[in-house]
């Protein structure tokens, strides 16, 4: 491993400006966590828009149909319209936006700088591989917390690039080298306890090893792989006595068709599935904010129009990676382990959720890009296209604001936990100036004046009056929120507005059928 890194450092000497503007934003979005903060997916938005910019200003590609690859974006516009909680879907889409940006900067990438951006996706791998090591051996939970929220998200991102190592084992660049990093990868993956990771990293071992069963040491790898596996195997089958997660699924999977079929046309909105998970669940399940099948989420996300925006890009996107192929002017040792890469992260979605994880997301876009080969552009000679740079301001500007209220939030909540109240609110309403469509800020703003009431002997009326005010703006913004509902259930029933509190009582009832905590007025905020 040693001898590897002074190689490295000679091939990042080599690289064009798409290199280190990806090799930022893959770094920044490993580093932020799986799921990103506003802040972060902003900061990355912005790193991408101007570098998009830049190349759209001094070059422009001949074959305008890679274009059609960004219909996604259009469904993404036409779910959030009709959205509820449409902060929640401008979030998501925001994820989606970077990953297009990302494919197509990294298709302007030179072909030095591709192959080091596979490297960095791959040390990123090593990377988050440590910190599952460090959270099982320290038995710290507060590590894997800071990374995502569950530890299956980490799974599908060391699914995407584990094949990756393979590619650099074909090429015989220290084979043994990125042999161990495979292993090392590999055993994470174990450590998560994913299944279906598991699984699929064990089928990308056997093809593997059917390619290059003549390497050194390949076989050695191949057998101690499946010793592991097949121990883990029998453990899961003999000695596992839970096996809820595909009868979960299903349920999972009715809700999303019960989302579609009251929205068929343009969706709930784009990541939206979680939100309104608990309104569509047809019985008692384990809350989730994703479907675990990439599809299905889709189309109770985006609709009809949603789908075929999705799978016209999809198609664009394969035609592409075929002529990429054909031409053979790619590694064929890389392509393959692209090619992989992909094909088993989308095998991985259909019983899960990689694919919603913005930095899961950016990955596969640049795999994507990398398999397409290099986009065939030519030298602008007008400087008409500098007209981009006034919507780009204007869209950094749109992207900053919820980040900036973001800080102002956490301020909130750092004063609300300290019991200061006061400033707490005072935080939340200037989080409100720069983000006044977030449900979450009124909430939190009618919780706090609900603390100012409690706290001053429930004399102070004005407070009460407050409470209800921002939950009733919370409550537009967020229709289908059972605790919206409750809290202003419980608020009236301190008013001592008996119809409002039934009325709202047997709204977060319906809002969340299953959950007994809601449907009676109380005297605090839920």
């Amino acid at each position: 491993m040693p001898e590897v890194l002074p190689s490295i450092f000679e091939r990042l000497k080599k690289n064009d400006a798409s290199f280190y503007c990806l090799f930022a934003v893959l770094i920044l979005s490993a580093a932020g966590g799986f799921v990103f903060s506003a802040t972060v997916q902003s900061a990355i938005f912005v790193i991408l828009l101007f570098f998009f910019c830049f190349i759209f200003i001094k070059k422009s590609f001949s074959d305008n149909g890679i274009y059609l690859a960004l219909l996604p974006l259009l469904a993404v516009f036409f779910s959030y319209l009709g959205a509820d909680f449409q902060v929640n879907a401008r979030n998501a889409s925001f994820g989606l936006i970077n990953a297009f940006l990302v494919f197509f900067i990294m298709l302007h990438g030179g072909k030095k700088s591709k192959e080091n951006t596979l490297m960095t996706l791959l040390f990123l791998g090593l990377w988050v591989s440590f910190f599952i090591f460090m959270q099982r051996f320290s038995g710290n939970p507060d590590i894997e917390r800071s990374m995502s929220l569950n530890i299956n998200i980490i799974a599908g991102f060391l699914l995407i690039v584990y094949p990756l190592a393979f590619g650099f084992v074909e090429k015989n660049k220290n084979p043994e080298a990125f042999l161990l990093l495979a292993f090392i990868i590999f055993a994470a993956v174990i450590f998560t306890k994913s299944r279906t990771a598991i699984v699929l990293i064990y089928a990308i071992n056997i093809f593997y090893f059917i390619k290059l069963k003549d390497r050194r040491y390949v076989g050695i790898f191949f057998t101690v792989v499946s010793v592991i596996v097949f121990a883990g195997l029998i453990y899961a089958f003999f000695l596992k006595s839970e096996w809820k997660s595909f009868s979960e699924r299903l349920i999972w999977w009715n809700a999303a068709w019960l989302m579609f079929k009251d929205y068929p046309v343009f969706g709930v909105g784009f990541g939206n599935y979680g939100a309104l998970f608990s309104y569509y669940r047809p019985e008692p399940v384990l809350n989730t904010l994703f479907a675990h099948n990439v599809f299905l989420q889709l189309l109770a996300e985006t609709g009809i129009f949603g789908i075929i925006c999705f799978f016209t890009s999809f198609y664009v996107i394969l035609k592409k990676i075929l002529s990429s192929f054909k031409s053979k002017n790619a590694d064929a040792a890389y392509m393959r382990s692209a090619a992989v890469s992909v094909i088993f992260f989308i095998a991985f979605n259909i019983v899960d959720y990689g694919f919603y994880l913005p930095a899961c997301m950016i990955a596969f876009f640049v795999l994507c890009a990398f398999l397409c080969g290099s986009g065939e552009s030519f030298q602008r000679k007008n400087h008409f296209a500098l007209i981009i740079i006034v919507p780009a301001l204007i869209a950094a500007y749109i992207a900053v604001r919820p980040a900036v209220a973001e800080r102002y939030y956490e301020k909130g909540k750092m004063y609300a936990s300290k019991k200061d109240y006061n400033e707490a609110k005072k935080r939340y309403l200037k989080a409100l100036k720069y983000d006044g469509k977030n449900p979450e800020y009124f909430h939190q703003a009618a919780d706090s004046s609900f603390k100012l009431y409690a706290l001053g002997s429930r004399t102070e009326i004005s407070y009460l009056d407050e409470a209800v005010e921002f939950e009733l703006m919370a409550e537009k913004l967020f229709v289908h929120s059972a605790q919206i509902k409750a809290g202003l259930a419980n608020l009236y029933n301190l008013k001592g507005d008996n119809e409002n509190a039934a009325k709202y009582a047997a709204a977060a009832r319906e809002a969340d059928k299953f959950n007994h905590h809601y449907g009676i007025a109380k005297d605090t905020m839920p």
